[in-house]
């Protein structure tokens, strides 16, 4: 891959909740895009829904209830932008050129996937465990649906990644998404060496390997 094949700096949406693991991510895509514009975005559900359920089973007045509910949700939008805010300054700290959104919504892979389309991202980056108990489900649920829906590359940074300074590996089979991946690789990691790997059974055992 050469480095003129990439003309502009590319766009990355970096999913972030405040987890190690999030905070990994962030690590990774500055490694790999340090000249990168990331927006970094928080995924929470969705107060009113929350609260509502919760002050449901409450009995007090409704000026009690609202008044609650309100709080609540101020509350809720502070944490939110707090953690898309700590987000950004990693995303600083590790090179890059970050702005935060927030988004609301149960389900954290489809607002992420709306969010990129809607910026023309060119990359989901997103660990692959989140927070506590809860978040960690939720974040691998999301890690990998993003992987099977989503429109735009996802790339999904394991906690025990290690220095990122190794030749890219692509798979390929002579699929069009096959083609499809070297063309995204050629554009988001121009001037990185890379590995075309087809992997095949063989019979007799014997593996080969293309010349360069």
């Amino acid at each position: 891959m050469t480095a003129d094949t990439q003309t502009a700096p590319a766009r990355i949406l970096i999913a972030y909740d405040g987890s190690d693991a999030a905070e990994g991510a962030i690590a990774a895509a500055g490694s790999l895009f340090p000249s990168a514009h990331a927006v970094v975005t928080y995924v929470s559900p969705e107060p009113d829904m929350l609260v509502h359920a919760a002050l449901g089973r409450i009995a007090a007045p409704d000026e009690v209830l609202v008044t609650a509910a309100r709080r609540y949700r101020q509350a809720a939008e502070e944490r939110a932008l707090g953690v898309a805010e700590h987000g950004r300054a990693v995303a600083e700290r590790a090179g890059l050129k970050a702005t935060t959104a927030v988004r609301e919504e149960p389900s954290p892979w489809r607002a992420l996937d709306r969010a990129a389309r809607e910026l023309d991202a060119d990359l989901i980056v997103c660990g692959s465990r989140g927070q506590g108990a809860l978040a960690r489900t939720l974040l691998g649920s999301t890690s990998s649906s993003l992987l099977h829906h989503a429109a735009r590359a996802v790339l999904v940074v394991p906690p025990e990644a290690v220095k990122l300074d190794g030749p890219a590996v692509i798979g390929y089979d002579g699929s069009e998404g096959a083609r499809a991946a070297i063309g995204a690789a050629s554009r988001l990691l121009a001037g990185r060496p890379a590995l075309v790997v087809h992997a095949w059974s063989s019979r007799s055992g014997v593996h080969t390997r293309a010349p360069c």
